[in-house]
């Protein structure tokens, strides 16, 4: 199964997309949606057939929401670029580029919700259904003319695969080929792995290696495909050149010690992330491999420690503290700590009194220490 590190490097929603030529420079965000909400406006309430939503929208203001729409995304702040892009589909609903920016933001939005609760998965998941039916008709549209496609296939695949639409996310990436769109190709070998279907990624993978030689984060999903084939050595030399290509980099740091621990050397996982610096060991993607390793080193003491520092980083966001403070009170119930098991669970209650998640923890605690060996 593919590492959850492997998601860190894909293309971000919220990437800006290249502006046309010619784009103003961005309004402010009060007057973009009285420009765009006044359109129509004056219809008596019980019109029967409004007038129509374009008349009063300019081409220059339908360039200016668009782009006001991509610098809000760059900035991170989606409620703005929602609010323009939900007015500019409400007077441009047939408008293929409206539709593609308002699935973008719709997607972006979905990937600012914390998923570790099952409300959260529910409600990611809606607003991408809803990003992918916002863009799939500017992607017919580019397949049917002559407009670059590339931008509208990823985004409307990674759409569909935050939909648990994972089959048809694939069939179009499928689409692209290794010349003309060799991205949406490493997106299909990154699908065919969380489909589970290793052989076919790796080849697709390496088709892609051919063409992006110096790209790390191919290299380092090659290595994922190697190993998911059943291929150890593969793994370790394509994770190595990824090293070689881009050795600064956390993430591959992170898949660099997840193919370490997983081909039977978790010290040396271990060993490696520890050596990050500070801001990267705050990463999530870096405690939960640490975890994992010294899990594997037998030390549930050591791994209980790294949710707990994880958790004192996180104080100001309740969600992620709510979660490292549980599995912090886990782990130092498997490692025998009653003590601080007992306390980081009142952190967690304190946090989210009303979460669900603090029984079904307290249960698994209790399992735990009902099948400890005795003295």
């Amino acid at each position: 199964m593919m590492h959850p590190s492997y998601e860190d490097e894909r293309p971000r929603p919220s990437a800006g997309r290249i502006p046309a030529t010619g784009f103003r420079r961005m309004l402010p965000l009060t007057r973009l949606i009285l420009i765009l909400g006044l359109a129509g406006c004056g219809d008596p309430p019980d019109s029967e057939e409004p007038r129509s939503t374009t008349v009063d929208l300019t081409a220059s203001d339908r360039e200016a929401g668009l782009a006001a729409i991509d610098r809000w995304l760059l900035a991170g702040d989606t409620n703005s670029a929602e609010a323009i892009a939900r007015r500019l589909s409400t007077r441009l609903p047939e408008d293929p580029h409206v539709g593609l920016a308002l699935g973008r933001t719709l997607l972006a939005r979905s990937s600012e919700i914390p998923a570790g609760s099952p409300t959260g998965k529910i409600a990611a998941r809606a607003l991408a259904t809803e990003a992918a039916e916002a863009i799939r008709p500017a992607y017919e549209r580019a397949m049917e003319t002559d407009i670059d496609v590339t931008e509208a296939r990823r985004a409307l695949g990674l759409a569909l695969e935050s939909a648990d639409r994972l089959d048809q996310a694939i069939a179009v990436y499928e689409e692209g080929t290794i010349e003309t769109d060799p991205v949406a190709r490493f997106h299909l070998g990154l699908a065919l792995l969380r489909a589970e279907r290793p052989q076919e990624a790796r080849i697709v993978l390496l088709d892609v290696a051919r063409v992006r030689a110096d790209d790390a984060f191919v290299q380092a999903t090659l290595a994922e495909a190697a190993l998911s084939a059943n291929d150890p050595d593969g793994a370790r030399t394509a994770i190595e050149e990824a090293v070689r290509l881009d050795g600064g980099s956390w993430p591959i740091r992170v898949r660099r010690a997840s193919i370490l621990r997983r081909t039977g050397d978790p010290r040396a996982a271990v060993e490696s992330l520890l050596a990050l610096g500070e801001s990267e060991r705050a990463e999530r993607a870096v405690v939960e491999e640490l975890v994992a390793g010294w899990l594997d080193l037998e030390r549930p003491d050591r791994a209980a420690e790294e949710w707990a520092e994880f958790a004192r980083i996180q104080r100001g966001s309740p969600g992620i503290t709510f979660e490292a403070s549980l599995e912090a009170a886990r782990l130092h119930a498997i490692a025998g700590l009653d003590d601080e098991c007992e306390a980081w669970f009142e952190i967690a209650g304190d946090t989210l009194p009303d979460d669900p998640r603090l029984e079904l923890t307290r249960e698994r605690i209790t399992v735990i220490r009902r099948e400890r060996p005795n003295p």
